[in-house]
């Protein structure tokens, strides 16, 4: 926490709206503890009506996930003395947006109380980039059986454990390392670029895994790629089918879904979620 108050910087009074959930990690540790510790002014509401909060209360610093940034004009976000946005990657039209505000990208898990890496104010030249390590040690695993490399984290920020069958189970490793199970590629400049969940890959029948969300990059969120355990990747759109579509490795057709399929397949971070998606489109 106190990494990433000096790298924020705001003084006692700063005023702070929000709509995280004080229970989860993100919100209680970086927006509600901080700002107690800190004499920050806070106010946190619900999500439905942040917006028409947002416009008269007009905060100075703001903690949010891609979802709730997307609905916010650029006024206001550009008004916004700084704040920390993580929760989900953030690309495409967001992600060029932001790069008129003051905010940076954060990266983190409810084991790394939550902070592990984070990028400087403005700094979003880069699809899916999580920033830099803060407070903590970070390097990438040696690369899986698929090439990918997995982020490990080392460092006072990690939980001690979880509880399990009464007693408490570590969650690193004998050296000091917590496994993350998200995928990265560094930077030259010290940072890292996430890859995707290690448990998002998928193997089509023919036992060729396919990492989906490097292939996904170029559609800017429109496109959802599926297919565990069949002979094609099915692309899943959202919106109209980008022209000239093509994927690196056998695919069906794209098959355009309808918003509220959408709607169903998004977690309250904002996330798509692969696992229902596929549920969702084989029940249909």
């Amino acid at each position: 926490m106190e990494s990433h108050h000096a790298a924020l910087g705001y003084p006692p009074g700063t005023r702070i709206l929000g709509c995280l959930p004080w229970t989860h990690a993100f919100g209680f540790t970086l927006e509600f503890l901080m700002g107690v510790l800190k004499g920050a002014r806070l106010r946190s509401v619900p999500p439905a009506s942040f917006n028409e909060i947002l416009n008269v209360e007009r905060p100075e610093v703001l903690f949010g996930v891609p979802r709730t940034l997307s609905a916010i004009p650029d006024p206001l976000l550009t008004s916004l003395h700084g704040g920390i946005v993580g929760g989900a990657p953030v690309r495409g039209q967001l992600r060029e947006r932001l790069k008129r505000t003051r905010l940076c990208v954060g990266y983190g898990q409810t084991e790394c109380s939550p902070g592990v890496t984070l990028g400087r104010a403005g700094e979003w030249e880069r699809d899916d980039f999580l920033g830099r390590p803060l407070g903590c040690e970070v390097m990438l695993g040696s690369p899986d059986s698929n090439g990918g490399t997995e982020l490990l984290v080392r460092g006072r920020n990690t939980a001690l454990g979880e509880l399990s069958g009464g007693g408490v189970r570590p969650v690193v490793n004998a050296q000091g390392w917590l496994a993350t199970g998200d995928l990265a590629i560094p930077t030259a400049d010290g940072g890292y670029v996430f890859q995707g969940r290690s448990d998002e890959r998928f193997k089509l029948d023919n036992g060729r895994m396919v990492n989906p969300v490097p292939l996904e990059l170029s559609f800017d969120d429109r496109v959802l790629l599926i297919g565990a355990g069949q002979s094609m990747v099915q692309p899943l759109v959202r919106g109209d089918i980008p022209p000239d579509f093509h994927l690196p490795v056998p695919h069906r057709p794209p098959r355009t879904m309808p918003e509220s399929f959408w709607v169903a397949c998004t977690t309250p971070s904002g996330k798509v979620s692969r696992r229902r998606a596929e549920e969702l489109f084989q029940s249909s």
